[in-house]
């Protein structure tokens, strides 16, 4: 029944019901037939939270519960265990029915992708991704954070994410995943889903919560509590695959001591995400106890230039053995290629000194390229550029070339930045 139908008495009723045993949860498991998610909420509604602290898809987040309870174990643990979010997090339990359009991305093809990416921006996405699934994952992540900080404009992205969703027909997401090798969403939550519209969910039941706590809950909770006398007495109850998620989420929260802490007593593998802390970057690529996977420079650049503050991170990279700017040339070059005026106008004010790395062995060409497609905004940005690049005078082309109305603006451009005239 939707809650929007319930009279207050009925609404009253299931606010005061204290279910949270598998027996009483078993009822809708029993249902083959029908598809069930499960939410868990600090408030007694269920909705898109407008103020998201993570750079996530803006939506409501559930599990599929058949699929949850047997990854758990829930009828052996006589408990409803999740590794997220933690305790205090988990007042109210939602069962819900939706209605909307769902990508599964384990089912999704590369035809899907094919499809999908056509509407997306490509210009230097690192395809070399494990199923087509992570691939339309990734790529609209790396849309939604296009020109956005990620440190600063997390609800900017989350919104952003969530439109270009809804944009490709897709009204929520389901990654049906076992473990956090393949875990697609989330690596710390295999099984998962998020929902984009409130509109198509259809609320079952809801209950008060009222849990059995492990040590690995409490391991979660001391993060969220910045406690870090209780993470070390609960993290060495902890298994390899435990510590593996929780070193995940640290990096994620930028808790510095604690992934110190981790480091220092045990080895973890990292599944490279740009960490824009430079503090923790050092950290991590320069700890001996991390395994660093999927570290591939031309993912690496592909964030980078989206980022206005790099330097300090480029740097960082440089000290541990990774040097970049072939790869950050290259981005640049594909957006030339592909004309995306947007992502070159982007580069050129906010990479200076690698554009002008990247313009001075391809002159002539890009000068050539700008005044064949009337480019003159373009060539505009790219003067300050071209002075400080010896010989630059030698490839451009006679003012004639400039439509009239420009041809003034333009020559006093030239003049007055290159020292270049004109007869």
């Amino acid at each position: 029944m939707k809650i929007k139908n319930l009279i207050l008495k009925e609404f009253i009723t299931l606010l005061e019901k204290n279910i949270t045993t598998y027996e009483e949860i078993q009822k809708y498991l029993n249902k083959s037939d029908e598809d069930y998610f499960i939410s868990f909420t600090k408030l007694p509604k269920l909705g898109i939270n407008p103020k998201s602290f993570y750079a996530t898809p803006l939506g409501i987040y559930a599990y599929p519960l058949k699929e949850i309870s047997e990854l758990y174990d829930w009828e052996n643990e006589e408990d409803i265990i999740v590794p997220f979010p933690p305790r205090h997090e988990r007042k109210y339990i939602f069962i819900f029915k939706f209605n909307g359009s769902i990508l599964e991305l384990n089912k999704y093809t590369d035809e899907d992708f094919k499809n999908d990416s056509k509407q997306l921006f490509t210009g230097g996405f690192n395809f070399n991704q494990e199923t087509p699934g992570k691939a339309i994952w990734e790529l609209t992540r790396f849309n939604a954070i296009d020109e956005y900080d990620i440190e600063k404009d997390v609800l900017k992205i989350s919104t952003n994410w969530n439109k270009i969703f809804r944009n490709l027909g897709y009204d929520g997401v389901i990654d049906y995943s076992t473990n956090s090798k393949d875990a697609i969403i989330h690596p710390q939550e295999p099984t998962q889903a998020v929902f984009f519209d409130y509109r198509y969910i259809e609320i079952i039941d809801m209950f008060k919560y009222k849990n059995i706590v492990s040590e690995y809950e409490r391991v979660i909770d001391s993060i969220y509590d910045d406690n870090l006398k209780t993470f070390k007495f609960f993290f060495k109850k902890l298994n390899n695959e435990e510590i593996n998620n929780i070193f995940k989420i640290c990096v994620v929260k930028e808790k510095y001591k604690f992934l110190k802490y981790i480091l220092d007593n045990s080895k973890v593998e990292w599944n490279f995400e740009l960490v824009q802390n430079i503090k923790i970057l050092d950290l991590l690529l320069g700890h001996k106890n991390l395994s660093i996977k999927n570290l591939i420079p031309e993912q690496i650049a592909g964030y980078i230039l989206r980022i206005k503050n790099y330097e300090e991170i480029i740097k960082t990279f440089k000290k541990h053995g990774y040097d970049i700017h072939i790869s950050l040339a290259h981005q640049i070059s594909n957006a030339f290629e592909k004309e995306d005026l947007e992502k070159i106008e982007y580069y050129i004010k906010n990479h200076f000194e690698y554009m002008v790395k990247y313009i001075e062995k391809r002159l002539e060409k890009i000068i050539n390229y700008l005044f064949r497609r009337g480019l003159f905004d373009i060539l505009d940005l790219l003067i300050p550029i071209l002075s400080k690049i010896e010989n630059a005078n030698n490839y451009i082309p006679h003012i004639s070339l400039i439509p009239y109305d420009k041809r003034e603006y333009f020559r006093k451009r030239f003049k007055d930045e290159m020292n270049l005239t004109f007869d």
